[in-house]
Parts: structure tokens; sequence; C-alpha cells
């Protein structure tokens, strides 16, 4: 874990506090990249760290488990942005961690009322999250622990479903990529559609005995 930076910060304008909301002893954002992830923590004292965690399950653990001891297992809130399941996956496994999923339109929006040059930067990204949950908090739901198994479900059923799709795209552009160079007309005949279900019925082998070809209906003969 690298920590980049330490201040007592007016960082965060501050904000109202609601008498339901559970005691935190952090609030901390995280923003998920393909090589390293930034952090931006605030104590309930106002003071604020950032830093910077390596792409590797070990990294995110052992910072997890570095939070726990540093704060004795006190609640910490966290603020995710909904399209990393790694990340929620692995924070569900500490019962001290309470998450708050933000949509990423939701943080966006706020991102660019903050940053309203559009310039992509982990740490303002970061600081964006923490700063959403540290004043808003009241007004959003975090993830209960009755959820957690069916999150994990739904989250599985979610990345099957996203990579089947990926792979649906993947083959649809190798196919129309060959029909463009060697039979165009068959793009015409299905208006471009190569994942409807005329194109299953146009492609799609049927077996007869040992051989295998593609069978077109009658009227697509001619």
């Amino acid at each position: 874990m690298n920590n980049n930076s330490q201040s007592d910060i007016p960082t965060f304008a501050s904000c109202e506090e609601t008498e339901q909301l559970e005691p935190v002893a952090a609030v901390i954002g995280v923003d998920w990249g393909e090589d390293q992830h930034a952090w931006c923590l605030r104590q309930s004292d106002g003071q604020v760290e950032r830093g910077d965690l390596l792409h590797e399950s070990c990294a995110l653990h052992n910072w997890l488990s570095q939070l726990q001891e540093r704060f004795n297992s006190q609640v910490v809130a966290f603020a995710i942005e909904a399209q990393f399941p790694p990340l929620l996956a692995a924070l569900l496994e500490y019962p001290w961690a309470r998450i708050y999923v933000i949509h990423p339109a939701a943080s966006a929006r706020f991102r660019k009322t903050f940053y309203p040059s559009g310039a992509k930067d982990d740490h303002p990204d970061a600081d964006t999250l923490c700063e959403l949950l540290s004043c808003h908090r009241h007004k959003l739901r975090p993830l209960e622990p009755m959820d957690c198994q069916e999150t994990r479900l739904l989250d599985g059923f979610s990345r099957q479903r996203r990579d089947l799709v990926n792979q649906r795209n993947k083959a649809a552009l190798q196919l129309r990529s060959a029909l463009q160079a060697y039979y165009p007309q068959a793009l015409d005949m299905l208006n471009g559609n190569l994942t409807s279900h005329m194109a299953l019925v146009l492609f799609l082998p049927h077996q007869t005995g040992c051989n295998q070809y593609p069978v077109l209906p009658e009227y697509l003969k001619s």
C-alpha cells in the first residue's frame, strides 16, 4: 500500500449530520483502476489520507486487514462504483465494512460539479466518492448483511451474462467481417442483425448423418 498524502483538510465541505446514521470510524472512496486503485480516506475528525493499491488480491486484503487493526474493527463506510465486482466481493468478507454502491452516472455528475474540466485522474475520482458518501450518506442505502448471499448470487449471474453477451458480440463481429468480404448479400437479408433468429436459421449447422451443412429456408434458396 502506498500512502501518498495526508492532510488536515478542508478539502471536503462540512456536511450536515443525521441522527439515524450509524457511527463510522472513517469513510473511504475507492476508485478501481486497471493497474492500481486509488483510495481517499476521511476519518471522523476530518483528517484525510490518500493512497494507491496495486492491482493484486493480496495487496487489497492486506490493506483491509490494516484498516481492521487500525480502527479496531469499528465500522468503516466504503463508497465504490457499481461496475467493479471483485472489489465488492472482497469487501463482503469483512463484517465491519459498510458498503455503499454508487451508480457510475451519479458519481460522474457529482464529479463534474467539482471537476468541470473533465480531466481524468484517479485521485479526484476517489475524492469524489469519499466526499459524496461523507456528505450524503443519509440519502444512500448500504448493502445489509442479509443482502450478502443474494448479492453474491446476483453478481455471479450478472458476470456470467456479461461474459456470454461479450462472446456473442465478438462472434458477431467476426462473422460480419467474413460476410462483408465473401457474402455481403447475407447482411442485406438480415438487415445487418447477426444475432437474430433468422441469422441462426441461416448459419447454424444442421446435422444429417455424419455431415453438417447449413440448411437455407426455401424462400432464401432462390
